[in-house]
This record gives structure tokens, sequence and C-alpha cells, in this order.
């Protein structure tokens, strides 16, 4: 099959793989030409007849000759909406496009939007046209090559016109074998309804998958929103650790300062490290301490400005410290409800996994199914042909024996004269003829025998005996009883 090229975008046409031939006819194809210059434009020119109704979503493609579904196109073009379907139509294939072969013989197919063929031309190639040039040479060698070719042309003749009347044979059974071919499309109308059933829910089947797969884009475009996310947030998180380690390294610097500088204030150096809960206590104790010192504050006006600088240093720094801890543990419960989303989507994709995998395995037994309901429509086919052939040669040996009946019955008229009349009228009812003589001549045997006192006789009272097995009978059913005489009597004739 050849490689499928789109040419109109990246949308694909419609197809099926269930053709209807009665339908090629509503596009025609006109000003074709037997082969197309190879590496040059074809322009393909047809016209719309008034049983189709273009759509948007109508196309035309190039096939090679023998292609069994309108999925095996070489390229196609969308079909424009015309203004009148009455006028000429025509699309240009480029050549870029088209097929390199130039053995192959391919067609123009126009398919509407279910996917239904509705239009072949006739067979082209694309390749070089060959010109024959004749060169005469009147030389007296040549002179009776030609002869001999001449000869070879007449026994060529002959045999062309054998060929042309095994050709008119051919096409007999070629018009035998399409009658049955009709026969067997009917059929196959009838199963391409079901399939197209078939197709519909499939094509549900394949919308739902389609809606699964988006849903599955959006999912995995989420998740990787929430990656970048919390990688945004993750190195934000390392700056911010970078940043706590300095505020640490600084305020282990001031520790380090105030202790040369104080001994007194290793209370408060101590109270640091316990961060914001003993700020309150560590000002109170600065308190304390700026009053023990205010009688020495002229020697120690520089040391308690200092210290005022170090001391507003270290709250912005355990300001800072304190909303920076803050920003840490917002930013992990970020983390943490990012994470649980994205498990969320993690457990939400792997169900829509699991459903996409048992909507594919059901799809995989609905085809199953009906590939085992056609081959046993075949099969049905098949052992209906077989009966039919049996019928037929049931009803061969029925007129077979009938025409022997007819042999048998002349025949018997033959050797029954006064019968011959009747037989001749009705020849299946000769031996009714035959039965019905002998069933008078036992009931006279029997009325004889009822007046004969020595003899015993049917009747007896109410009920009637038969003289040949004894079984008696009420009188009231003489019908009954004739009939089992007539048994007995064609039984003897029988035997």
């Amino acid at each position: 099959m050849a490689e499928d090229v789109n040419v109109m975008g990246d949308e694909s046409p419609t197809s099926v793989v269930f053709l209807e031939h009665e339908k090629f006819s509503h596009v025609i194809f006109n000003k074709m030409e037997k082969t197309y210059r190879p590496g040059g434009d074809i322009m393909c020119f047809y016209k719309l007849t008034r049983d189709i109704h273009p759509q948007k979503k109508d196309w035309l493609g190039v096939f090679r000759v023998g292609w069994m579904s309108t999925r095996e196109f070489y390229t196609f073009i969308w079909a424009p909406l015309p203004s009148d379907c009455e006028e000429q139509q025509q699309v240009t294939f480029k050549a870029y496009y088209l097929p390199k072969n130039e053995e192959d013989f391919y067609q123009f197919c126009y398919v509407d939007w279910n996917g239904v063929v509705r239009g072949a031309s006739v067979p082209f190639q694309i390749c070089q046209e060959v010109e024959e040039e004749i060169l005469l040479v009147t030389t007296e060698g040549t002179m009776q090559g030609f002869a001999q070719q001449n000869q070879d042309l007449i026994k060529i003749k002959m045999e062309l016109e054998e060929l042309q009347l095994e050709k008119k044979n051919i096409e007999v059974k070629l018009e035998k074998s399409q009658e049955s071919v009709t026969a067997l499309e009917r059929n196959n109308h009838s199963l391409q309804r079901k399939n197209s059933g078939l197709q519909k829910t499939l094509d549900t089947q394949t919308s739902q998958l389609d809606t699964l797969q988006r849903d599955l884009g959006v999912v995995k475009e989420l998740r990787e929103r929430l990656y970048q996310q919390n990688k945004a947030l993750q190195t934000e998180l390392d700056s911010l650790r970078s940043k706590s380690e300095t505020f640490v390294h600084n305020e282990r610097l001031l520790k380090k300062e105030k202790e040369t500088m104080e001994a007194e204030k290793n209370c408060m150096q101590t109270e640091l490290h316990q961060r914001n809960k003993q700020i309150e206590n560590m000002r109170t104790e600065q308190e304390a301490m700026e009053k023990q010192q205010s009688a020495e504050q002229g020697a120690m006006n520089m040391l308690q400005s200092e210290n005022l600088n170090h001391k507003r240093e270290i709250e912005r720094l355990v300001h800072d410290c304190t909303e920076k801890s803050k920003q840490l543990e917002h930013c992990r419960q970020e983390n943490g409800r990012l994470q649980s989303a994205v498990t969320e989507q993690q457990t939400h994709k792997e169900r829509l996994e699991e459903q996409l995998k048992q909507e594919q395995q059901h799809m995989k037994t609905l085809k199953q199914e009906k590939m085992n309901e056609v081959s046993s429509l075949k099969k049905e086919m098949e052992h209906n042909n077989y009966l039919i052939r049996i019928l037929q040669m049931e009803k061969e040996d029925l007129i077979k024996e009938n025409q022997k009946l007819k042999k048998e019955a002349e025949k018997v008229s033959a050797h029954f004269p006064g019968e011959a009349q009747f037989s001749s009228r009705n020849p299946a009812s000769h031996e009714d003829v035959i039965i019905k003589k002998k069933c008078l001549k036992r009931d006279e045997k029997c009325s004889e025998n009822v007046n004969d006192p020595d003899v015993g006789h049917p009747y007896r009272g109410n009920r009637i005996t038969c003289p040949s097995c004894e079984q008696s009978f009420e009188a009231s059913n003489k019908q009954v009883y004739d009939d089992h005489v007539l048994c007995h009597v064609l039984e003897s004739s029988i035997n």
C-alpha cells in the first residue's frame, strides 16, 4: 500500500472499510487522460449529479488501482464547495505529492464526509509517452524480413481472433458470476447495515476515548505546572534557607562581639538563642541594666549608644528571622498541599488509564464477536447453498420417478381398457380403483356370510366383528369398521 500523504493539513480525511458500489456514479470524472507527464501538476475535472449534496469535509484522493479501503489513498485534497452543482468542477494535484511509480495504474475517487466513495475515474498512468519511429529500408534482404513479419502478423491475427472468441466466452461466464455477485452484494448490504450500527457504537467509543485522552492531556499539563511551581518554591526555599544561615552566622558574630564588650550581657546573649519567646525577658533585663547604669551614664554613653545600635540590629534580625520562619512554614504547607494535589492527580490518571484499558478490551471483544458473527453468516450461506443443490437433485429424482409412474400408468391402462378413460384423466388413481373393487368384493362376501347360519358373521347384536382378525367394533361406528377392513384389503394387495 502506498504511503498516505496529507496535502491539506494535519487532520486526516474520513474513511470507511465497507464500500457501496452503487454510489460510484454520483460524481462523474471527465476530460481524463490515459497518461500524465511525471513532474507536473494534474488537473482533475469532475461534475456532481443531483444524487449528492456536497459538504465541507468531502475530499478527492488519488488511489492505486486495486484498493480495498478508502484508507489506502496516496494523496488527497479537500473538495471545494461549489456554487452550482451542475457546473464543471476542477481541482489541482501538485506534482510534489503525486506518486513516482510509472508502472502502476491510478484513479481519482470522490469521498464524502461519511467516508463513502461517491465517484471513481477511469485508470491512468503517470509516465512518459513512448513515441515509436518507423524506418523503411528498401533492400532485398529487408523485404524478405518484411514478408516473414507479414506471415507472423497473420498468425498473430488468427490467434487474436481465437482470443476474442475466448474473451466472449469469458464475458458470458463473467455475466453469470456477476449475477451471483449481485446476490452476494445484497447479503453484504444487510451486513453493512449491521456494521454501520457497529460503526456508530465504535464512533461513540472513540469519542469517549478522545475525551479521556484530552482529560489525560489536561492532567499532564496540570502536573507539569505543579512541578514547575514546586520547583520554583523549592528554589525560593533554598534561598530562604541560605538567608537564614547567614542570619544565624551574623547572630553568632554579634554574640561574640557582645561577649567581648560586656560580660554582664550574658543573660541577653543566652536569651537570643531562645528566639522569639525569650525576647520580652531580654528586654526587661536590658531595662534593669539601663537603670543600674544610669549613675555611670557619663562614662557609659558611648557603650550605651553602641548597645542601642546593636539592640536595634538584633531586633531587626530577630524580626526578619521570625518572618522568614513564617514564610518557610507557609512554603512547607503549600508544598504539602501541592504534593497531595499531585498524588490525587496521579490516582485520577491511574483510574483513567484503567478505564482506557477496559474500553480497549471491550472494543477487542466486540470486534471478535462481530468477526465470529460474520464467519457464522458465511457458514450459514454455504450451508444454504448446499441444501439448494440437494433440493435440486431431489427435484430431478422426483421428475424421473414421476415419468416412470406415468409410463407404468400407461402400461396398466393398456391391460385394463375399460378403465383407460378414467386412468387417462387421473392416472395416479388407478390403484385406488383396484383397491375399491377389492373392498366391494370383500363386502359382498361378508353380506353372503351373514345369511349363512353355519358361518360366523360379523354382525352380532350391537357389535361388528372383522372377518380377518376377528376384532369387534360398535355397530354405530360403521365408518371405523369400513376403514379397518380397507386396511386389510390394502395389506393383502401389497403382499
